[in-house]
């Protein structure tokens, strides 16, 4: 039993003795922090005189756009916030068309571009003349256009005006 014991305390210290002239080790854990996005300012709403002869089209609304038909449905105006979007997607967004396709005004609102321009559509109930006016901040584009029927086009120039002119935004806590 004292050979046993004898074996067993020796393989205990040579046992010991490697652990001892090993190097300190030192465990670490990477972690990794993970940054956000910067936080990016809340968009702006779009504002403008809507005519007293419109209606509200609710189930054409989401956030950051706002349908409005005249009664008779002559005419129709459309304003829409396209988040992350240049002019170039706007006018295609709005239009269908490429933006090298249409002749474009651009002008300053609001100390930013903006970029006014007309097109034909042909739709289910014959062609529409349109017209909007682009404001475009750097990283969304804030859209207003007014459609109406080929045969109305002339009828409601003095409503065009007023909504064009009325154009605004405003920071939207809620947007």
């Amino acid at each position: 039993m004292k050979k046993l014991n004898l074996i067993l305390l020796t393989a205990a210290m040579l046992l010991l003795c490697g652990c001892s002239k090993s190097a300190m080790t030192w465990e670490t854990v990477n972690d990794t922090i993970e940054v956000s996005a910067p936080v990016k300012e809340p968009a702006y709403a779009i504002t403008f005189d809507v005519p007293a002869d419109t209606v509200k089209q609710t189930f054409a609304c989401t956030r950051g756009r706002e349908v409005y038909e005249q009664e008779n449905g002559d005419y129709e105006i459309v304003s829409e916030v396209l988040q992350n979007c240049g002019i170039e997607s706007a006018a295609k967004a709005l239009t269908g068309f490429e933006s090298r396709n249409l002749f474009m005004i651009r002008t300053t609102r609001f100390g930013m571009p903006e970029y006014q321009f007309a097109w034909y559509s042909l739709g289910e109930d014959g062609g529409r003349v349109c017209r909007a006016a682009v404001l475009d901040d750097g990283q969304d584009c804030y859209c207003l256009s007014f459609c109406t029927k080929e045969e109305y086009t002339g009828d409601y120039d003095n409503t065009i005006e007023q909504v064009f002119s009325s154009l605004g935004l405003f920071h939207d806590e809620g947007f």
